[in-house]
């Protein structure tokens, strides 16, 4: 986005479908990895970030 935006300025917004669903899927898949890892680690599994992105994930935590 380039310029500026002000309040009761009128705004035309295109969202990327395809872009959507790919962050929406990686999104979904951070908390079955989350829970994945705590049904084979256990409850001491802790999620401490992650970086989700339309062709990544990354998936920081702590054991013990």
């Amino acid at each position: 986005m380039n310029g500026s935006v002000f309040i009761n300025d009128n705004l035309t917004v295109k969202i990327d479908c395809s872009h959507r669903k790919s962050i929406s899927i990686n999104h979904s898949d951070t908390y079955l990895l989350r829970s994945s890892l705590r049904e084979i680690l256990g409850n001491f599994v802790l999620q401490r970030g992650s970086s989700i992105k339309s062709d990544r994930l990354t998936f920081d935590f702590c054991y013990g």
